[in-house]
């Protein structure tokens, strides 16, 4: 029989509930996710060609990719709710909604960073917060950012020590962690802040030959560490406020990006492989998901020549029903919400189950709307969808209408409550 220490027990509890707190913030209600939709962004081997956002199948196959050509050589890629945020050489952070649309640029705070600042990281937080940190040429000091959702930089975090940062990220609590890289095979340091920018302690890691990328698990409070000469994933555990070193996960070959899905705990990266064949010399970039033990369960790859691949940055949202749709834009969540409903709260007397049925369908056709692109429309069906039980007008205290489709003011609130989270997400997309 496996025993289950406290501390693993602890950890499920966590788990669990920062994915109900992860749903919430993004329009879903709790539910663990079993799926996910998998982003990533490249360049292209051709020159010329413009840099790649890639959306993959299950099974790791592309399943489209458009050009974005607004952001000069994309190097790292995270998300918030259903806008996606891409980093390039030229230090501009772009936005863009799930179906490849350049929604405009949201912060560059490469003018701020320091000297040279090239590579940068990106990272989000369940907070809301976009995170960004840069490297460069040269030995002085570099500034790494936290940026609301508005594109303002909200708090900076330096320190004279901190010269070449290669990732950032922020605990559940708001404590945020820079991992720096000195020099090869010597001197790599994690750096810890608090969330007001005060410099709290750094950290040797000597586990770590060259870091490339740091992700953290909010839940389990570990960090994850790409160790680009490693080929490995390193782990250290931050439950105790200062990082312990737990684990190494191998990987197929050197490690550039990790990111880590809060919802399931899923570890996700790139490698790169530099090599020859009857063609010539060839560097390509590769997507995968591993284990804890290293055994790889996916590998994400564009449809293009097996030395052309240009993965280069990875995030994954969760996709619980498999439908296509990650849940940040799925009205299968309203939809659950009305199916939890008694069916005396729908309007109908005489048939109020047909009445549900009727609501869960138009849901259906909100969400044909959303997989054919037209966001646009499907915002417009949602508007319309909530006026047929708006005679509450969100007060407890009021009577509804005599021809709302639902007829209980608790029930029409959490109802107008799940269709604005899920409009909100999608006028992002706009």
């Amino acid at each position: 029989m496996t025993s289950i220490n406290e501390g693993t027990i602890g950890k499920l509890r966590r788990r669990a509930g920062l994915s109900m707190l992860v749903g919430l913030l993004i329009g879903a209600f709790g539910a663990e996710p079993a799926a996910d939709t998998v982003y990533a962004v490249g360049n292209p081997v051709a020159p010329g060609l413009p840099s790649e956002l890639y959306r993959f199948n299950e099974d790791g196959s592309m399943d489209r990719r458009w050009g974005i050509p607004e952001s000069l050589f994309a190097l790292s890629l995270t998300n918030l709710g259903s806008s996606l945020y891409v980093a390039g050489a030229g230090g501009a952070i772009n936005r863009y909604d799930l179906g490849g649309n350049f929604l405009g640029q949201f912060a560059d705070v490469s003018g701020l960073a320091g000297q040279t600042p090239l590579f940068q990281t990106l990272e989000s937080d369940s907070a809301g917060s976009v995170y960004a940190a840069f490297g460069g040429a040269g030995g002085a000091a570099r500034t790494s950012f936290r940026i609301d959702p508005n594109g303002n930089v909200s708090q900076t975090f330096s320190h004279e020590s901190l010269v070449f940062p290669r990732g950032i990220d922020a605990t559940g609590s708001g404590d945020v962690y820079i991992v720096n890289s000195v020099s090869f095979f010597f001197g790599n340091r994690l750096f810890k802040f608090n969330s007001a920018g005060t410099y709290i302690d750094d950290y040797a890691i000597p586990e770590t030959v060259f870091p490339s990328d740091m992700a953290i698990d909010e839940i389990d409070e570990e960090i994850f560490i790409s160790d680009e000469f490693g080929k490995a994933i390193q782990v250290y555990d931050i439950s105790s406020g200062e990082p312990i070193f737990s684990n190494t996960i191998p990987a197929p070959s050197f490690v550039l990006d990790v990111f880590i899905e809060q919802g399931a705990g899923r570890i996700l990266g790139t490698y790169v492989v530099v090599g020859s064949d009857s063609a010539g010399s060839f560097t390509k970039f590769v997507g995968f998901e591993v284990m804890r033990d290293g055994t790889v369960v996916n590998l994400y790859t564009e449809d293009a020549a097996p030395r052309e691949q240009s993965v280069r940055s990875i995030v994954a949202l969760p996709d619980s029903d498999s439908d296509g749709i990650p849940d940040v834009i799925d009205p299968d969540r309203v939809a659950a919400v009305v199916s939890a409903l008694p069916v005396g709260s729908f309007g109908s007397a005489s048939d109020p189950r047909g009445q549900r049925n009727a609501l869960l369908n138009r849901l259906d056709n909100i969400e044909v709307q959303i997989l054919a692109g037209d966001v646009e429309g499907a915002l417009r069906s949602l508007a319309n969808l909530r006026r047929s039980f708006d005679g509450c007008g969100g007060s407890s205290w009021k009577m509804p209408d005599f021809n709302d489709w639902i007829n209980d003011c608790g029930a029409q609130q959490d109802v107008q409550d799940a269709i604005d989270a899920l409009a909100a997400n999608l006028s992002l997309m706009m």
